[in-house]
């Protein structure tokens, strides 16, 4: 259980760091979405869903 609220803790740390927004660089210019932050966040958030699952199948064995 501990390692498991670990891994959501840091998930949570990486998405709080995620700049969604980014500032245009020039007057006037529109802001950009970091889309590829985002889906790496998405995709973080995947792969330690699925190593909570495993590990509560294993215990469950």
């Amino acid at each position: 259980m501990v390692q498991n609220t670990v891994m959501l803790v840091g998930l949570l740390y990486k998405m709080c760091k995620l700049q969604l927004v980014i500032p245009a660089k020039t007057e006037g210019a529109l802001n950009r979405v970091d889309m590829d932050g985002a889906e790496n966040r998405r995709s973080d958030a995947k792969m330690i869903l699925r190593k909570i699952h495993e590990s509560e199948t294993k215990n469950e064995e």
